[in-house]
């Protein structure tokens, strides 16, 4: 099979194809089913992907992707940005773009990230539930007009009857999450924790932990507005990023 009839096999652009082969561009996990669905390689190529990949992409990381697209809720806090799942493009790139250190090119890093937010665009997505601290709202990330965009893209994502979005409101007082964020995903069962740091994040399945990490997320939700009040919030402070 050329690269030109697996890119019309993957409703994708031959030059998508010639990238891969090159090593210039990474192949997102769920490119990788795709063209072994094509080519009928029953996992081989997720197999090298994952130790090709191994300096540039962190193998826990790659496990989350598919945790999260496995998921049938998810329930997240960030304390001072905005959460991946939720963010613009231009809003993204303005954040990835401050780490000047890491092997993948930044566009790359963007469309992976883009990438991931399909999973609340699938046919059955995950219940959603993003905390976000105050303080994200009003870190400037890129332009004015960046962060009025991002603020009315949480306002439109948070009218999706399965997401949610609740903001800390600041002068709340000091409560565990503000130590880092985290994501807890519930799939077949079970519970599933990512916690972020400053280089990569790290994946937590141990159930007293876990339970614990759970625990943390319920405090925090206490503290937070009502749907409703925190997208009136929203709203009023992304008017104000236009002023």
């Amino acid at each position: 099979m050329t690269g030109r009839q697996l890119a019309e096999a993957l409703h994708v652009v031959p030059s998508t194809v010639s990238q891969w082969e090159r090593g210039h561009r990474t192949p997102h996990v769920k490119d990788v089913d795709r063209i072994e669905a094509v080519l009928g390689t029953n996992g081989y190529l997720k197999r090298i992907l994952v130790k090709w990949a191994r300096r540039e992409i962190s193998p826990q990381w790659l496990e989350w992707i598919g945790i999260e697209e496995e998921a049938d809720t998810l329930l997240s806090f960030e304390h001072s940005v905005v959460p991946g799942l939720l963010q613009t493009e231009d809003y993204a790139r303005g954040v990835l773009g401050h780490d000047r250190y890491s092997p993948i090119e930044l566009d790359e890093r963007v469309r992976s990230r883009l990438e991931r937010q399909q999973v609340l665009d699938q046919d059955d997505p995950p219940m959603a539930v993003f905390i976000v601290g105050e303080a994200a709202l009003h870190h400037q990330v890129g332009s004015g007009d960046t962060m009025h965009d991002q603020l009315m893209r949480l306002v439109e994502l948070a009218d999706r009857p399965e997401v949610i979005v609740q903001v800390v409101p600041q002068g709340s007082g000091y409560h565990a999450g503000l130590t880092g964020a985290f994501t807890i995903a519930r799939l077949n069962g079970r519970e599933v924790a990512l916690q972020d740091g400053i280089w990569r994040g790290q994946i937590l399945e141990d159930e007293p932990v876990v339970s614990a990490l759970a625990k943390v997320w319920q405090h925090i939700l206490a503290k937070a507005l009502s749907a409703e009040a925190s997208k009136e919030l929203i709203e009023k402070v992304a008017k104000s990023w236009k002023a």
